[in-house]
């Protein structure tokens, strides 16, 4: 028996996220000039081997990146790194002999079994087209698939990395046989026996995206150059691009040659499954590309069926003698079950609000993790967590009584026993529990099972029990962001896909091109939901939006001569979003270079950010430091940051300006430090002056920026009191009866409801 792998130096803390264990009987039997000792797997039968059902040849392992830019091309590194399967997983199981050669670095957490997956990978830190041999773990939790590391060279290197695995298309599985897989391989090297890792094609990569291929008018030529591009030195994206173009060339001929074939070209096939050039790929686009051909993304595994017990069929009783005693038989006691209930929140009470698909697919419950088959678009939960957290199946939210819509699920896998009820006496035989996906509806059609021959007399009148306290819903996180990230227009959009989250690993579907961090996962971790730096700087945190007021029904209060608009002061426009509205009286401080206005220079008005506070106020001072807050409490210079210590260098505030005629007049008062606009007769009443979505416009005499909702606008306040100009078409305002004078609050028409009604 071979001995268990002891610890090296090797293995030290220092060695970084892999060590290395020596396996003491490979070294051995090299070192004596014989043969490493054979290792038998013994694992279990071939039904419970579910990672054999789901990864084979021709799959891609995807390790994504954790480390540095030292770490570009392994396993780890960053960017990620893929590696192509070429053989057929085999299961170790814990009780075998290479189990017990394994067991130093057997993983814990009660793992019974581990695969062992033959992959090919070009990487940085080994020669040529290298052949590793992996040995993959499912974690019994999570059903998360983990790498638990690599087996060469007599050495162990210990990762315990999530890894993903990508299916193959459909289609293309059943052609993969062991001869082709052998066949290319043995080209692949051929044509690049000493091709390393590269740095150029990693530049190449990075610099040089992936054009579409598609876009081509030359088929010919575009397909002389995809095989040009096998030559050129590989990254890890390259083996997996490589393998498949040529895999499919060599199908497409297969296809073609046919009897009863379709005339299939080599172009056609790559194009349809594998549109890339091996030379210039990053594994993000390598992925990204599978996934919109029809790979599929495996990052748990489901827990293998179990199955149900297979009653014997008994033997018939001798018959009994006529002067025997009848002895009566025993009745098997009726379970009774009761249908679980599917719950829809208001966004998908009926079926035309719920996105269906033509083909049913296996979904994961993101509670329990059981693969269920549905043909719904979006997915969440099953149907028992539906049922048991009282959210909705597709999207996860909580459901009220009120707008609940429910759906009985009759199949056997998800019935629950429950005490027989007076109103119930008979019910069906429950049925043992299994995971996986069934056949609901054919279930459901056949109606209620077939009841024993001799009928049990009805139990007894039991009360209902009372139904436990329905969860809170789950309100979703409030995604927080930073200063790259803090505007719409900042986060570039793309097609909706699902993505993984890197804290919690939820997957979640999403239009976001950039993601790190699921919505939760981001408020809680005070983070970029996009990028994942912090996201403490200010206005990086996005509040939810406001509800809208109510609006009431004027119309009962209005008498017959009242005019068909009533007035109300509109609210005040929001400020810029990233900018800071700062008081009135903050005093500003300059020092002697920058004493008088003729020595501060000006320049267009644009957001700048105070470097002690960090608050981002507007201004058109061409030199800026510290915003006037900082400025007075500092005793510094708000251009330069310089002390303020010199004569002459505090400014006071501007007076406030005197009151206005209008507002003695009409008894409105002005706002502290707001100048009143002024209007010509042309827009001398609110009903004159058009609207719309507040922005910001120019005032043409003094080039400031103010946000307004006027559609027209020519000057901004203080320019159109002070030269008595109409604030919208800057006409003259200065003749007696001609103009208005009106207070910042703004007044707008609304219209009344139910008022043109007619009888």
């Amino acid at each position: 028996m071979a001995a268990s792998p002891r610890a090296s130096p090797k293995a030290s803390p220092e060695a970084g996220r892999a060590k290395a264990v020596p396996l003491q009987a490979a070294t051995r039997a090299h070192s004596h000039g014989r043969s490493a000792p054979v290792l038998r797997s013994v694992g279990a039968p071939e039904q419970a081997n579910s990672l054999k059902r789901i990864v084979a040849p021709g799959d891609v392992l995807f390790v994504r990146g954790t480390g540095g830019l030292l770490e570009l091309g392994t396993a780890g590194g960053l960017l990620g790194h893929v590696m192509l399967v070429v053989k057929a997983p085999e299961l170790v199981g814990s009780r075998s002999e290479h189990a017990r050669y394994l067991k130093s670095v057997w993983p814990s957490g009660g793992v019974t079994e581990i695969w062992k997956v033959r992959a090919v990978e070009s990487s940085r830190s080994r020669d040529g087209l290298h052949e590793a041999e992996l040995y993959l773990y499912v974690d019994r939790k999570s059903r998360r698939l983990l790498l638990l590391g690599e087996l060469g060279d007599g050495e162990f290197d210990i990762s315990n990395e999530a890894i993903e695995a990508w299916q193959s298309p459909e289609p293309l599985r059943p052609w993969m046989s062991d001869e082709l897989v052998a066949e290319v391989l043995k080209e692949m090297r051929e044509l690049g026996a000493r091709a390393n890792w590269s740095w150029t094609t990693a530049a190449r990569a990075v610099l040089r995206a992936d054009d579409d291929l598609s876009l081509y008018i030359d088929k010919a030529q575009l397909l002389q150059e995809i095989q040009e591009c096998w030559a050129m030195d590989p990254i890890c994206t390259s083996v997996v691009i490589h393998f498949w173009q040529r895999c499919l060339c060599k199908l497409a001929k297969i296809v073609s040659n046919a009897p009863n074939g379709m005339k299939k070209k080599p172009l056609d096939m790559i194009l349809q499954w594998l549109p890339l050039k091996a030379d210039r790929t990053l594994p993000g686009i390598l992925l990204e590309t599978m996934r919109k051909c029809g790979w599929r993304q495996w990052t748990t595994i489901p827990a293998p069926r179990v199955q149900a017990p297979v009653a014997k069929a008994k033997e018939p009783a001798p018959a009994p003698s006529p002067s025997a005693e009848p002895v009566p038989a025993k009745q098997a006691p009726l379970l009774p079950c009761t249908p679980v209930v599917q719950k829809y929140c208001r966004l998908h009470d009926t079926t035309q609000k719920r996105g269906k698909t033509t083909e049913s697919r296996l979904a994961e419950c993101t509670s329990c993790h059981m693969m269920i088959q549905t043909n719904y678009t979006d997915h969440s939960l099953c149907p028992p967590c539906s049922d048991k957290q009282d959210r909705c199946m597709v999207c996860g939210a909580g459901c009220s009584a009120s707008t609940l819509d429910v759906q009985s699920c009759f199949s056997p896998v998800h019935h629950r026993q429950v005490a027989a009820r007076p109103e119930e006496p008979s019910m069906r035989p429950a049925a043992p529990r299994l995971s996986g996906a069934l056949d609901f509806a054919a279930l459901a059609g056949a109606g209620s099972l077939v009841a024993p021959a001799v009928q049990s007399p009805a139990p007894a009148a039991v009360p209902p029990p009372v139904p436990p306290p329905s969860p809170p819903a789950v309100s979703p996180g409030r995604p927080r962001y930073c200063t790259a990230h803090s505007r719409p227009e900042r986060r570039p959009k793309t097609e909706p896909r699902w993505r993984e989250c890197t804290a919690c690993h939820t997957q979640i579907q999403t239009n976001h091109l950039d993601f790190a961090l699921c919505p939760p996962c981001s408020e809680k971790r005070d983070q970029c939901m996009l990028c994942g730096t912090a996201a403490s700087e200010p206005r990086s945190f996005i509040p939810p939006p406001l509800t809208k007021a109510k609006t009431e029904d004027f119309s009962a209060k209005l008498r017959a001569d009242t005019s068909i608009f009533c007035f109300v002061n509109e609210a005040t426009l929001p400020p810029l979003p990233a900018a800071a509205s700062l008081p009135a009286q903050n005093l500003q401080r300059f020092c002697s270079l920058h004493s008088r206005s003729e020595r501060r220079t000006k320049t267009e008005p644009r957001l700048r950010e105070c470097t002690a506070c960090h608050v981002q106020i507007q201004t058109n001072y061409l030199d800026f430091a510290l915003c006037p807050p900082c400025s007075n409490s500092r005793e510094q210079c708000m251009c330069c940051g310089a002390g303020t210590s010199e004569a002459l260098s505090f400014v006071p505030p501007p007076p406030p300006p005197p009151p206005s005629k209008a507002d003695d007049q009409g008894g409105r008062s002005v706002g502290q430090g707001q100048v009143p606009p002024s209007f010509c007769c042309m827009h001398d009443s609110t009903l004159k002056r058009p609207k719309a979505e507040p922005r910001f416009r120019e005032c043409t005499a003094c080039r400031m920026k103010v946000q307004t909702n006027y559609a027209e606008m020519a000057l901004c306040p203080p320019c159109s009191d002070k030269e008595r100009r109409c604030m919208l078409c800057g006409a003259n305002a200065g003749l007696s009866g001609s103009c208005m004078l009106t207070p910042p609050n703004l007044l707008s028409p609304l219209p009344v409801p139910n008022l043109l009604r007619t009888a």
